[in-house]
């Protein structure tokens, strides 16, 4: 069965016109120079922060995504001053969203969004790798209008 995504393959192979041409935009210098805001946000396409807060490719801020868009997943100290977002619905989960929350390894599991939101904000203020005036926000996105709601603790 064809799928609208490319493969992994096909990614490779654009690589190759990728680099003909370029030049790096920002060096370690001047990245370093400028203040650390880091976005965590889910995998989903739907969930790209590039397109709901219209951050321009390659400029800050660093984006780390993985599944769920979870703190305990993807942050580490590297000189970070903000952070922080997070989408709503679970996605390309196959099957019933009642049996994704059932299973014991589902991280959201009895929590709505905004609970899971500000259980990732109380994890990356408590995380004493990172300097403790750090701004941590929280946001939920909602997918259907691409509006961001921030979440306070």
């Amino acid at each position: 069965m064809a799928t609208p995504f490319p493969s992994i393959r096909d990614l490779a192979q654009k690589n190759a016109g990728a680099t003909s041409d370029f030049k790096p935009k920002l060096t370690l210098q001047n990245l370093m120079a400028r203040e650390a805001v880091v976005v965590i946000s889910c995998v989903d396409p739907r969930a790209d922060p590039k397109d709901f807060w219209g951050i321009q490719p390659g400029m800050p801020p660093g984006i780390v995504r993985n599944a769920g868009g979870r703190a305990e997943c993807g942050v580490g100290p590297h000189g970070i001053d903000d952070m922080y977002i997070r989408e709503t619905l679970p996605g390309r989960m196959k099957g019933s969203e009642q049996e994704l929350v059932d299973k014991e390894w589902y991280p959201f599991k009895h929590q709505t969004e905004e609970e899971s939101v500000k259980e990732d904000m109380r994890l990356i203020m408590e995380d004493k790798l990172l300097p403790k005036d750090v701004q941590v926000l929280g946001f939920v996105l909602d997918v259907e209008t691409n509006k961001t709601t921030e979440v306070l603790l």
